[in-house]
Parts: structure tokens; sequence; C-alpha cells
């Protein structure tokens, strides 16, 4: 993540926080930022420098399909008049990152071998939020190579309780005495 990124997403935070429109300019981001996932074209559209900046906020809006707040889109000519719209997933995703951290949420991604039971998932999720302290938005992957046990990633911190992490950790320690 660029620090430049980083100052835009913070200002138009901040800007919303004082309008009371977080949660609009959050729609408009995320809005943008599946629009960007999805199309290659439209990325090097908006990198194109013959194109005015108003024109590709217009382009972005007609794609998005909604009207951005006269924030954001003066955020985005901003982005486009310098040079900047390389930028502007970064500036969505840290956006997004700044309006959990304020909604008290983190997203925690927990893999296991099988599906896991209803029950154990609502014990982990409850257990997850007495250990965060904050709530948890649960991301759950299956992964068969994992044997058994789970792994359970928090940010960048990650908790590998699997058997192939146990395994591995078994066999070095075999190799190291052989």
């Amino acid at each position: 993540m660029s620090i430049v990124a980083k100052k835009y997403a913070r200002a138009i935070f901040e800007c919303g926080q004082e309008q009371s429109k977080l949660e609009h300019y959050a729609a408009e981001f995320s809005a943008i930022k599946v629009v960007l996932e999805q199309s290659a074209f439209l990325h090097r559209v908006l990198m194109y420098p013959r194109i005015r900046p108003a024109e590709k906020v217009q382009i972005l809006e007609k794609v998005c399909e909604l009207h951005f707040s006269r924030e954001v889109a003066n955020l985005l000519v901003l982005l486009f008049e310098r040079g900047r719209a390389k930028e502007l997933m970064q500036v969505s995703e840290e956006f997004a990152r700044l309006m959990k951290d304020y909604e008290n949420l983190v997203e925690v991604q927990v893999a296991s071998a099988i599906d896991l039971p209803v029950e154990l998932e609502s014990q982990l999720h409850q257990r997850l939020e007495q250990l965060t302290g904050k709530r948890v938005s649960l991301r759950k992957v299956t992964d068969p190579a994992l044997i058994g046990g789970m792994v359970i990633t928090i940010g960048d911190r990650v908790i590998d309780g699997s058997i192939r992490s146990a395994l591995q950790t078994l066999s070095k320690k075999l190799a190291y005495h052989s």
C-alpha cells in the first residue's frame, strides 16, 4: 500500500466522518473496486492520458451505475489530474480498511480440511470476538490438504493448528535428529 493511497483514503474518510457520509462513500468505493477488478479494459481507459479527468469520472459513474457524491468525484478528478489513476484501487482498499477499523470489525479467515459444523463455527466466532475485542467477520475456506485442524488468519497473524503443519514439523525434527 503506497503512502499516497493512504493519504487520499484518510482524507476522504475524514471528510466522510465530518459530513456523516461514511456509508455513502463506502458504497461508492466498493462499486469502484468491483468494477476495476472485473475490467482490465476500464483500467486501461482510466490510465489513458488523452481523456480528461472529468470524463474519466463520468465513465466510472456510468460503469458503476451510480452518481458519485461531490467529494468522491472531486477526489477522483484530483487523482486523475495528478497522474495517480493507478492508485485508485489502493485508495479504495485503504478506505475499506479504515471503515472496518471505524466499525470495530476484523476479518478472520478460517481454513479447515472439512466444512465446520454450525455449533463449532458459532463457538469459534464467539472465541475470536473475545480474543480480538472486535466484531468478527468470519470467512470460511475448505482446504483438504490441511488433513485436519484449522489455520486461522487474523490480519497478518496466522495461527496454524493443522495436522499438515504438525506433520511437517515432526518430519523436520526427525530429519534433523537422523
